[in-house]
């Protein structure tokens, strides 16, 4: 007689618990990074191609060069223009590739004077 009156007491402690369980699953919330899976996944090439060459013994592999162009007033120094031409191509470069920060070096800089107009042509050749 004593297990019959357990039962109901049992099933009543289990029931109370899935129900809170399930309560608290709805209260959980998980931000996670917009970019997540896409810089996983390139981070796991990296890191294959890197183990890959070093295995291999293969040259490095040739780095992306991203150009831009910049057209101001003559008025301007050339040095601010280069500044300014390389900010924005690394800006657009950022948004292209849909990156947050961006690893690179500074290339070639060609300057021409076109029609009372300073024509400065920039690159980047990203890293890694």
């Amino acid at each position: 007689m004593t297990t019959h009156s357990r039962r109901p007491a049992a099933i009543a402690v289990r029931l109370a618990s899935l129900v809170s369980l399930l309560a608290l699953t709805g209260c959980v919330h998980v931000n996670l990074p917009e970019h997540l899976v896409s810089d996983t996944v390139d981070a796991g090439k990296d890191l294959y191609h890197s183990i890959e060459a070093a295995v291999t013994n293969e040259p490095p592999r040739p780095q992306a060069i991203f150009v831009h162009t910049c057209i101001r007033s003559q008025d301007v120094a050339v040095e601010e223009v280069e500044r300014a031409c390389v900010d924005e191509l690394v800006s657009q470069t950022k948004t292209q590739l849909r990156l947050q920060t961006l690893d690179y070096a500074v290339g070639e800089h060609t300057v021409d004077k076109v029609s009372g107009s300073l024509v400065v042509n920039c690159q980047i050749a990203l890293k890694g």
